[in-house]
């Protein structure tokens, strides 16, 4: 059977939502000094997103400033300003 919603005029959204905030995501990074790299992972990577999919971000940073980054970036939104949420 499937996935089964009841908000499918909504859901159709979640693309353009989604893009906004790999946008801003993006943005964040490209200014942070601090960053080496950044690519993404999972479905996203792979270019076999569906509606729901996630967005599974990997960061590289060097080892001693890791500590100061994930300070910096594990943050909440304040003021429309971009956030990470960030899983070790």
């Amino acid at each position: 059977m499937g996935f089964v919603t009841r908000h499918k005029e909504r859901d159709l959204e979640i693309p353009m939502h989604r893009q906004e905030l790999m946008t801003a995501i993006e943005k964040d990074l490209f200014n942070d000094d601090d960053v080496l790299a950044a690519f993404y992972g999972g479905s996203i990577g792979n270019e076999n997103m569906d509606l729901y999919s996630d967005i599974d971000l990997r960061i590289v940073v060097l080892p001693e400033k890791f500590q100061e980054f994930i300070s910096n970036k594990k943050i909440g939104l304040k003021n429309g300003e971009m956030f990470f949420i960030l899983r070790i």
